[in-house]
């Protein structure tokens, strides 16, 4: 069930934000932004946000919707659709630069669903429903008692994977 799905995520997560982001970032022809992450996995923003190493990347699932194993003991088989949440976050002393870091980290993140399939037999569909990746951006915000600011983006989304030999 989503155990399954949160590691595809994080290792897809792993193999391709910062190269998506590069390119991204390049293609946009901008100058500033901070393209590397630190990786949480099952950790939402809240738990790392005061970590040294940011802009930070949390993983984590929310829900799971699934069924009794089907078929004979042994080959049966168990489809589970799960939320899963990229959880990004970043501090910066400039709110512009800031703010497009963010918005584009959540561009990469929302690609980063369709790159769940293939690889393994397990994830049978990420992302695919027309509008199922929601994105929630928060608002940049100066950080109390400091010139830095602060700012939040959380992509979530639908992946279906398979539990087989139940």
């Amino acid at each position: 069930m989503i155990y399954d799905a949160l590691e595809r995520a994080h290792a897809i997560a792993d193999a391709n934000f910062t190269t998506d982001f590069d390119v991204l970032v390049t293609a946009k022809s901008l100058a500033g932004l901070d393209t590397s992450i630190r990786l949480y996995k099952r950790q939402m923003a809240e738990l790392f946000a005061d970590e040294e190493e940011l802009p930070g990347l949390g993983v984590y699932g929310t829900t799971t919707t699934t069924h009794s194993p089907r078929g004979p003991s042994g080959s049966a088989h168990r489809d589970s659709q799960n939320n899963i949440v990229y959880d990004y976050y970043a501090v910066g002393d400039d709110p512009e630069i800031l703010s497009q870091q963010v918005e584009l980290a959540a561009e990469v993140l929302a690609g980063l669903f369709g790159k769940m399939l293939g690889g393994t037999e397990d994830i049978l569909d990420a992302g695919a429903p027309e509008n199922s990746i929601l994105v929630q951006l928060s608002p940049v915000a100066q950080i109390e008692g400091s010139k830095n600011f602060e700012r939040r983006v959380t992509v979530s989304g639908p992946v279906e994977d398979r539990d087989s030999g139940l």
